[in-house]
């Protein structure tokens, strides 16, 4: 029985499995783990490609042009718009164009518009799991938005068209009735001056006509001069934009050259300040000359000076219409170019013509990006008095590399979790191993001493006890000493059994008479196990006569009157002699009679040790009644095999005998356990 100290260490671990062995039983699925491993890997490389997600990000960038009143609050009207670009209805038809089936919360989330700190810059990015799509959808909403932002641009092009067509109608009217004046007078002025001409003052056709000469050349000089004006308040523009970096160089050199161009047609020479001069000498002199005619001649004077400048209003506002007409007009033919393609014009980004792919360099364009740039600009800046102008500078593009990847993080997680179930699993069934596979696990599992360990060899059946140095030769020594230890008495009658059939019974008992035997031990062996059904082969192997025996324990329990010696045979083991099992019975209660104790006792003065081995305790109850009449049982355990379950039964059947249980025996322990006493 395990002693007080064997009691108190099981109390404090209060542990049903031993660690070490545990660990050690994982240790010996190397093979097993590498296999899970190349699984887990398998697995987990499999899952990341299959089920992982790769996310692109694809970015466009536009530039935000003020003009007019806009220039002094640009980061405001930037901000405006920016917030218009992921309305509803955008994202609803972007969705319907690029046939995405997303919900728009969906589409909404994945795109993102902001402008850059302290500049005019504007940029759309899309992040989608796949590169050209997310480019598209970058492109795509951009386009949508220059659509909308372009056809309010369109509504108030119309207004400020059908304004300057009214202004330049009435101005044509008055011009018409200026004329009218104008031809009366002329008539009028004529015969004045033939008049005067036969008075000896025809030279004053001549000086009139150069009058009107003169005052048509400062018409012109007038209207170079409004022009002038204006390319005036296009350069101070340009400077301003330029400073702020928001045109190119080229662009501002451009405007620059123009300026200069008007400047050289516009300013006075040194010839015209000469015709102005003799303009007003001969103005004077006709005045004196003919005080009639010089009301005449006054008059049509002013009227002509007031034609001149409706003229140039004329002009201007004929330039007015033109212009924004223009502009209606470039973005008309603009629409009309991307209308068969059945997608949103974008209107400022690059125009290509389906039919004929991409520009080839040095082609003319219909309509480009940078050529309704230019003219909405200019628009907007000399008639409008707020606005600004979007440009792309920067087209959205298929993304070589992901900007975020979950494939390997997840083929990480699946490897991990693949491997981390599988040592999970392995390490359950090792500790929920329902066998016992070393002392310490027999110790934790029965609370039960351990008289020996047998370890596991190849074979078993044929591995005989009287081989020298045998695998098993130390063991069973070990445990003959231990035997003795517990059993000292002289004709000591020992038990073997096991739990069941195949737990190494006959193994124990062959080598513990061996190692017995050598120690100078008589052993007397009685194989008890006479009942049917039984192992095919008893302990008569150990001896010469072997199965031509046909007398044994079985004929003496069950009547027969031969003398025991008669019936012990000699072994091919040194001091061991076996009383064979003999004839078998089918009942077992001879097991526990008196005939049974009388040939328990005979052997006892026959030997110094009996070794009694039984059938397994388990179903039967021939264990139990043979060891009523001895004096301690062995149990034999197959390690990994033997159930401790099965076992615990065991030992309650046998405390009914009352004979104590000495301690268990494991058979076949494997080297990994060997240590794990």
């Amino acid at each position: 029985m395990p002693g007080p100290g064997d009691e108190t260490q099981g109390e404090e671990l209060k542990l049903p499995f031993d660690v070490p062995t545990i660990l050690a039983a994982i240790r010996r699925r190397v093979l097993l783990l590498a296999i899970l491993f190349v699984v887990a890997a398998v697995a987990g490389g499999a899952g990341g490609a299959l089920l992982g997600r790769r996310t692109y990000q694809a970015e466009t960038v536009l530039r935000y042009t003020p003009v007019g009143d806009k220039m002094a609050s640009a980061g405001t009207a930037l901000q405006t718009e920016q917030n218009q670009v992921k309305i509803t209805q955008n994202l609803a038809r972007v969705r319907m164009l690029l046939s995405i089936e997303a919900s728009l919360d969906a589409i909404g989330a994945a795109m993102q518009v902001g402008t850059a700190n302290n500049s005019s810059l504007m940029f759309i990015r899309a992040t989608w799991n796949d590169g050209a799509m997310a480019a598209s959808m970058a492109n795509t909403l951009r386009d949508v938005y220059l659509d909308a932002w372009l056809a309010a641009q369109a509504v108030n092009l119309r207004l400020m068209y059908d304004h300057a067509a009214s202004e330049l109608k009435n101005f044509d009217a008055q011009a018409d009735k200026l004329n009218e004046r104008i031809s009366s007078l002329e008539d009028k002025a004529k015969t004045e001056q033939e008049e005067a001409a036969k008075e000896g003052k025809g030279n004053a056709t001549f000086k009139l006509q150069s009058l009107q000469q003169a005052i048509a050349s400062d018409q012109s000089r007038r209207a170079n001069m409004a022009e002038l004006a204006r390319r005036e308040s296009e350069i101070s523009r340009a400077r301003s934009l330029r400073a702020q970096d928001l045109i190119s160089p080229a662009e501002f050199e451009r405007t620059v050259a123009s300026y200069k161009s008007q400047a050289a047609v516009t300013v006075d020479t040194g010839q015209i300040k000469a015709w102005k001069s003799q303009i007003d000498t001969l103005s004077q002199q006709m005045a004196s000359q003919s005080p009639e005619g010089s009301s005449t001649l006054s008059l049509l004077q002013a009227t002509l000076l007031r034609s001149y400048d409706l003229d140039m209003q004329r002009v201007t506002s004929q330039q007015k219409v033109a212009d924004i007409g223009g502009a209606l007009d470039l973005l008309t033919e603009v629409k009309a170019h991307n209308a068969m393609m059945e997608k949103p014009s974008g209107a400022l980004s690059p125009l290509l013509d389906p039919g004929k792919g991409p520009r080839r360099e040095g082609e003319p364009v219909l309509q480009d990006r940078m050529s309704l740039q230019h003219t909405l600009t200019r628009v907007l800046t000399a008639y409008g008095s707020e606005g600004g102008v979007f440009e792309v500078i920067a087209e959205a593009e298929e993304p070589v590399y992901p900007t975020k990847s979950t494939r390997k993080l997840l083929a990480i997680a699946i490897f991990l979790g693949v491997l981390g179930m599988g040592v999970l699993g392995v390490t359950l069934f090792e500790a929920l191993h329902p066998g016992m596979r070393s002392a310490a696990e027999v110790r934790a599992k029965l609370d039960l001493p351990v008289l020996g360990v047998l370890p596991w060899v190849r074979r078993e059946g044929l591995v005989l006890p009287w081989k020298p140095g045998g695998h098993l030769v130390e063991s069973a020594r070990l445990l003959a000493e231990r035997l003795r230890a517990k059993a000292p008495k002289a004709g000591a009658r020992i038990v073997i059994t096991s739990a069941g059939r195949g737990d190494g019974r006959t193994l124990v008992t062959s080598h513990l008479a061996a190692a017995l035997g050598q120690r100078g031990e008589r052993v007397l062996l009685v194989d008890a196990e006479v009942r049917e059904p039984r192992n095919a082969t008893g302990l008569e192997y150990l001896s010469p006569v072997g199965q031509d025996s046909v007398r044994g324990l079985g004929d003496l329990i069950q009547g027969d009157r031969a003398v025991m010696n008669d019936i012990v045979l000699k072994t091919v083991l040194t001091g061991v002699a076996l009383l064979p099992r003999g004839r078998s019975t089918t009942a077992p209660e001879p097991l526990g009679g008196s005939v049974m104790r009388d040939v328990l006792d005979e052997a006892s003065a026959r030997a110094s040790i009996v070794l009694v081995t039984t059938a397994p305790a388990l179903p039967t109850v021939d264990a139990e009644l043979v060891a009523r009449n001895c004096d301690g049982v062995i149990l034999a355990v197959r390690a990994g095999k033997t159930r401790a379950s099965a076992m615990r039964r065991a030992v309650k059947h046998l405390e009914l005998a009352k004979a104590p249980i000495l301690g268990v025996v494991l058979v076949g322990v494997r080297r990994a356990f060997l240590d794990l006493d």
